[in-house]
C-alpha cells in the first residue's frame, strides 16, 4: 500500500462534560476507520477518567441529565487518558495509509482529539487535516450551511445508527452518511 497517497478516513465522535478541553474532560470517544472506497477497517472506542483539576460545566451536565442511557454508556469502565490515547495511536498506526479525521462538527470533535493527543502523546496520530461532514454536505447538496447539518439529513443516511450520543453509534452513523454524500457527489460529478 502506498501509505503517503492512500487516505484512511477516521470518523470520530467524542462526548464531554463541558464545552472546551482542559477546563473540562472528554468522557468518551470512538472512531470508525474506512478505506477511501468505504471498506470497514476497524473500530476503536474508549471511556476516559476525568482530567485532574477539571470541572463539569453546569449547562452540559443539565443536558446529560436528559441523556441517562448515553451518560451511563459513556462513563462505565473509564481508562486513564494516557492509556487510551496510546492505544488509539497504536491502532491508527496499524491501519496504514494517511489517516484523515472526519467529524460533525469537526471544530468540536477535532479540538478535543487534538488537545488530548498533544497532552498525552505529544503529537496528533492522524493527519492535521480534518474533514467537516457538514461542510461536505453543504458542497454536495448545494444548500446553505445551516441547512446542511445532520438534523436535516434523511435518517437513512445514518445507516440505521441512531444519533444516540454514544460515541460509537454516532461515529458509525457519520461514516455511513459520508459515503451517502460521496455517492451523491460522484453522481453529480459524472453528469
Amino acid at each position: 500500500m502506498d501509505t503517503l497517497n492512500t487516505c484512511i478516513y477516521i470518523f470520530t465522535d467524542i462526548e464531554a462534560d463541558g464545552p472546551v478541553p482542559g477546563l473540562y474532560s472528554m468522557l468518551s470517544f470512538a472512531s470508525v476507520a474506512t478505506s477511501e472506497n468505504g471498506e470497514s477497517l476497524g473500530e476503536f472506542e474508549r471511556n476516559l477518567t476525568p482530567l485532574p483539576g477539571a470541572s463539569q460545566d453546569p449547562a452540559t451536565m443539565e443536558w446529560w441529565r436528559t441523556q441517562s442511557e448515553a451518560w451511563k454508556y459513556s462513563t462505565v469502565d473509564p481508562q486513564p487518558p494516557i492509556q487510551a490515547m496510546e492505544e488509539y495511536a497504536a491502532w491508527i498506526a496499524e491501519l496504514g495509509g494517511r489517516p484523515i479525521m472526519a467529524a460533525h462538527p469537526a471544530s468540536f470533535d477535532a479540538m478535543w482529539m487534538q488537545y488530548y493527543s498533544h497532552a498525552f502523546l505529544g503529537k496528533i496520530p492522524f493527519a492535521e487535516t480534518v474533514l467537516d461532514l457538514c461542510s461536505y454536505a453543504m458542497a454536495t447538496l448545494g444548500k446553505p450551511f445551516l441547512e446542511s447539518g445532520r438534523q436535516n439529513w434523511p435518517s437513512s443516511w445514518l445507516g440505521g445508527y441512531d444519533h444516540s450520543h454514544k460515541a460509537i453509534d454516532d461515529a458509525r452513523g457519520y461514516a455511513h452518511a459520508f459515503f451517502e454524500l460521496k455517492r451523491l457527489n460522484d453522481l453529480k460529478q459524472s453528469k
